[in-house]
């Protein structure tokens, strides 16, 4: 009779992946015999693993872990089925997911689109003829499922036209909106030339009122000044003039400080050391002005009609 040692090396020569286990039960020993049989002869105990094979290309993959794919392009391309379409015969790709599908509802034929479905239902089943509507069973589900289609592809055609339509129109537009935008930019080109020329005007009357003013200094230093020529009358011309270049700002508020040598620029006077604090102070109390958003900035309160006035938001912080 063959001794353990000899069964275990028949069995290895014969097998050599067989488990230590397996060998123990056919040979009627314990798996710890087996290991201390296979280390005496310089075996492996331990079968190695087979190694792994692509699943797309069929070869042997040499990384230690185990993978299905050798590559990401043999994974795609596994992914992917090549078929050819029942009615025009054009070869097309399919995912695996959607074939398996198709396979599992027992979809027979395979169509590239929904055009040659369409072809092949109006070929066999007919499409949209009266006497088809009398049918009853699988002719009456076709039609049901290709009725949807049908419109579709009337809308399609509508569709085309429409897009012809709007893109004349879309042309249209541009062209008109180029034209007013060059327009827009002329005016704005005239407006600043018209406001620098103002502004010059502006400064050679403040030139010619100074040397008017300055020749009769001494004679009206004597003389009281009449109502007109008070502090009231002062405060007056500084908010008209403050209004005027608020106006011309469109709308856009101004910092009190450039407010106030703007003011000045255009023949106001406005004592004490800080201007800008004086001019503050006079438009406080005059309700045509409103500070909108921004502390030291002012504007017009017919354009912030919804804004607490300057006096009103002062006391309130």
């Amino acid at each position: 009779m063959a001794t353990v040692r000899e069964q275990v090396m028949a069995i290895r020569e014969q097998d050599s992946q067989v488990r230590q286990v397996d060998m123990a039960r056919e040979i009627g020993c314990s798996r710890e015999r087996v290991r201390q049989v296979l280390n005496s002869l310089g075996m492996v105990s331990i079968p190695q693993k087979p190694p792994s094979i692509c699943k797309h290309c069929q070869n042997e993959i040499s990384a230690k872990v185990y993978r299905k794919f050798c590559n990401a392009e043999c994974r795609k391309a596994y992914s992917l089925r090549h078929l050819r379409c029942s009615e025009c015969g054009v070869e097309y790709i399919v995912s695996k997911t959607v074939f398996n599908a198709s396979v599992r509802r027992g979809y027979k034929l395979n169509f590239c689109g929904r055009a040659c479905l369409g072809k092949y239902a109006g070929k066999k089943y007919g499409w949209g003829s009266r006497s088809s509507a009398k049918n009853k069973g699988p002719n009456r589900k076709v039609r049901n499922y290709l009725q949807p289609l049908e419109a579709v592809n009337g809308r399609m055609a509508m569709d085309e036209q429409l897009k012809l339509l709007l893109l004349e129109q879309r042309a249209k537009l541009e062209k008109e909106l180029e034209e007013v935008a060059q327009e827009i930019r002329d005016s704005e080109r005239r407006k600043e030339q018209a406001q620098i020329q103002l502004r010059h005007i502006r400064g050679l009357l403040t030139e010619n009122s100074a040397d008017v003013s300055g020749d009769s200094a001494v004679a009206s230093a004597t003389e009281p000044l009449p109502l007109s020529e008070g502090p009231l009358q002062q405060q007056q011309d500084i908010c008209r003039l403050a209004e005027e270049v608020l106006l011309e700002r469109n709308g856009l508020p101004m910092h009190y400080n450039d407010l106030a040598k703007e003011v000045q620029s255009r023949g106001a006077v406005i004592g004490g050391k800080a201007p800008g604090n004086t001019l503050i102070a006079k438009l406080t109390s005059d309700s045509r002005f409103v500070r909108p958003y921004r502390k030291g900035y002012y504007a017009l309160r017919k354009d912030y009609p919804h804004v607490s006035s300057v006096g009103s938001r002062k006391k309130a912080d």
